[in-house]
């Protein structure tokens, strides 16, 4: 088509010389053969821009998987090869997929299959004399199966499941903290850490159940290991205008302000814990389970004074 537009230009032109060899043209003439030529080329750009805007959704089309070649047999080269870019990047994703899945299967059969010998042994162990043995065989076992049942988590989140088998809806606030605070009071009492919990009952909000728990309960389980003994411990809930805040405020160490962005990182840890029962891997899951339900979660903190987290939950769909 170019090549027509291109060709009558070209003849335009030509005629209009011949007849400037000839003296056979007048000045109104001029002005003709200025509009022809302007008209021509505004017909090539309009019918380029027409072409390009259709090869634009056309490409866009194929992208989204709603065309293939037998659709058309009038397919352009650079549409064969969106054609085939599409394809190969589905094989691409298919087998990562597959291999995500492959991975999350076997850590779930170990941590399934080290689940029963883990208990065992930590039964024994309490049932062995008081000693520096027993103790230190009891840490290191409880320290294992925290490992694996944290790998478990990390290993579901990486392969996007979380995020797949979120069902949100409209739960109770207060029942989500029950779940939350009932996990966490075995080491709270360990450390004598009183838990102030301050929840309205008419608190609803847009959230999946079991996963915004295992969120909340990685923050209080954060702000157990990092609070002194005889300390406290604030859970509050607040209705704002478009979300629920949840808060955790704990009297701990605090965090400095240059790893405040950081601490969301897979396997970062604060400079200035000293905890060894952790691999800094909770907060990271909460953000991607609140980000994957349009939630969010910040944090601040001040070095000797303490931190506050905040989740952040729809009121709506």
């Amino acid at each position: 088509m170019t090549i027509i537009y291109f060709a009558a230009t070209f003849m335009i032109c030509a005629l209009y010389a011949y007849l400037c060899s000839l003296e056979l043209i007048y000045a109104e003439a001029h002005i003709i053969f200025i509009l022809l030529i302007m008209t021509v080329c505004a017909a090539y750009f309009i019918h380029e821009r027409r072409r390009r805007v259709k090869l634009i959704e056309r490409i866009g089309d194929i992208l989204d998987g709603k065309m293939n070649e037998t659709e058309d047999s009038e397919i352009s080269p650079i549409e064969r090869r969106a054609m085939l870019m599409q394809r190969n990047s589905e094989i691409r994703e298919a087998k990562l997929q597959t291999a995500c899945d492959r991975i999350t299967s076997l850590v779930s059969d170990i941590a399934h299959q080290t689940k029963t010998p883990l208990t065992t042994i930590l039964m024994y162990t309490e049932t062995l004399p008081k000693s520096n043995g027993s103790t230190a065989i009891a840490s290191q076992t409880a320290r294992l199966k925290f490992l694996i049942e944290a790998l478990t988590k990390l290993s579901k989140c990486e392969c996007g499941l979380i995020a797949g088998s979120l069902v949100p809806k409209m739960n109770s606030i207060s029942e989500l903290a029950a779940q939350a605070v009932s996990d966490i009071i075995p080491s709270a009492e360990t450390k004598q850490i009183s838990l102030d919990i301050d929840i309205p009952d008419n608190l609803y909000a847009y959230f999946d159940l079991k996963w915004t728990s295992e969120a909340l309960f990685n923050l209080l389980d954060n702000a157990v290991k990092y609070s002194p003994e005889q300390s406290s411990i604030k859970l509050h809930a607040e209705p704002l205008e478009t979300y629920i805040r949840v808060d955790i405020i704990d009297r701990g160490s605090g965090i400095p302000e240059e790893e405040l962005c950081k601490i969301w990182e897979r396997f970062y840890r604060a400079k200035n814990v000293s905890e060894v029962n952790g691999i800094g891997v909770g907060l990271y899951l909460t953000r991607e389970i609140m980000h994957a339900q349009s939630g969010r979660v910040k944090v601040e903190s001040e070095l000797d004074v303490g931190s506050k987290f905040s989740i952040f939950l729809a009121r709506t769909k």
